[in-house]
């Protein structure tokens, strides 16, 4: 049999430890949210509604999106213009952020400003109901649960991706700390332009916090009167520029890059442009129409998706959505055939039947022809006084 087990009734004393401090909660940046498909970290694309359309809420951090524009518009560089004012916004609000645009130095310096709206909109839903949220007609007696519904649809401006307002500009200017110009040097074509420009983003990116969150815009990229016109011809530096990106930006982990290409330039029959859409992780194609009405202004054609491509799912939509430039972002919105007004009917109201049925007589009778002869009704009840007589017969004898 075991023995039992005998405690020792001497106390021991611990030494003291310092008191425990409470941990602080690291600040959550307005930038950044988490996707709504796999719980990764993403940032705004510049435009709320396609946000909505990539699926993930926004673009993915450590990821490269590309967007392709066909003809001379340049649509893309106002969604580059969103989305540098948004940075510039987050940085001089205490949130760190930070730009580094390709091409010439200064090209971003007019940027849109924020929409403040406008003040008597203001004033009026202050006055209006503060109890009481803004609802959908279907919703006025659950007016409780209107927060809940609104959540997915819901379309307005918030910090991760404000409006902006392209009648004025950011004033002041966005400066040498909230945007960083890599400047590209066509001097020497012999030397490689793509290994320049990539080592001048990996020194702004070492000497950045990495708490910043960085986006990396590409306006007009392979533009013949920016970079050299033999990259069609050698398409591997390209390729392996856009790859070294990616890999750059993913190792940062809080940084995304945009690029643009002009489709009517480099068009996406070309090998070195179909390569470069399966590097990116995002593929966004604009095609504008030659006819610009009210409601749209081209297709917006979605060919990648990050993390959703990679994995094999069907994320192609052609000719099912359709892009405007409102006057505060860029809208997208499904296709929807546009209605021709001229077969637009009016609708008339409805007219009910008088239960009193009236005849009216010429002006001039074939007996007097007067044209003061008295007008002679038939009433209802005077048919039902008359029997089986019909209303032709009641006619004759008046």
């Amino acid at each position: 049999m075991s023995q039992p087990r005998i405690i020792s009734s001497r106390t021991v004393t611990r030494p003291a430890t310092a008191a425990a401090t409470p941990l602080v909660k690291p600040k959550k940046h307005p930038g950044v949210r988490p996707s709504l498909i796999n719980s990764l970290p993403c940032t705004t694309s510049g435009s709320r509604s396609l946000d909505r359309t990539l699926g993930h809420g926004g673009v993915l951090l450590g990821s490269v999106t590309l967007i392709e524009e066909h003809g001379n518009t340049d649509y893309s560089s106002a969604l580059l213009q969103c989305l540098c004012t948004t940075s510039v916004n987050e940085s001089r609000h205490q949130n760190p952020s930070k730009i580094i645009c390709l091409g010439i130095g200064g090209s971003m310096d007019k940027l849109p400003a924020i929409y403040e709206g406008k003040n008597k909109k203001i004033k009026s839903e202050a006055l209006s109901e503060p109890h009481r949220p803004n609802l959908k007609p279907d919703m006025k007696i659950a007016w409780r649960y209107a927060k809940y519904a609104n959540q997915e649809t819901d379309d307005k401006p918030t910090d991760f991706c404000p409006d902006v307002d392209f009648k004025k500009h950011l004033s002041p200017p966005a400066q040498g700390s909230e945007i960083a110009y890599v400047e590209i040097k066509n001097d020497n074509p012999s030397s490689d332009i793509f290994a320049s420009i990539l080592s001048k983003i990996e020194r702004i990116l070492s000497s950045t916090p990495k708490q910043t969150l960085v986006r990396i815009v590409a306006p007009q990229f392979l533009h013949p009167l920016l970079y050299p016109v033999q990259i069609a011809s050698s398409p591997r530096p390209l390729l392996a520029f856009i790859a070294n990106l990616k890999k750059v930006v993913s190792g940062y982990g809080n940084a995304a890059a945009f690029i643009t290409i002009p489709l009517h330039l480099y068009p996406r029959s070309n090998p070195t442009i179909a390569a470069a859409e399966l590097i990116c992780d995002t593929c966004v194609e604009l095609e504008h129409f030659e006819s610009i009405d009210d409601s749209t202004h081209g297709f917006l054609h979605i060919n990648r998706i990050a993390a959703l491509s990679d994995r094999g799912e069907m994320v192609e939509r052609k000719r099912e959505l359709t892009f405007r430039l409102e006057k505060h972002q860029l809208e997208v919105v499904p296709y929807s055939i546009p209605v021709d007004p001229s077969e637009l009917k009016e609708d008339k109201p409805t007219v009910k039947v008088p239960n009193i049925i009236k005849h009216k007589s010429n002006k001039k009778t074939e007996d007097t022809g007067s044209e003061n002869s008295p007008q002679k009704t038939v009433t209802e009840f005077q048919i039902k006084e008359t029997g089986d007589k019909s209303l032709s017969e009641l006619q004759k004898d008046w």
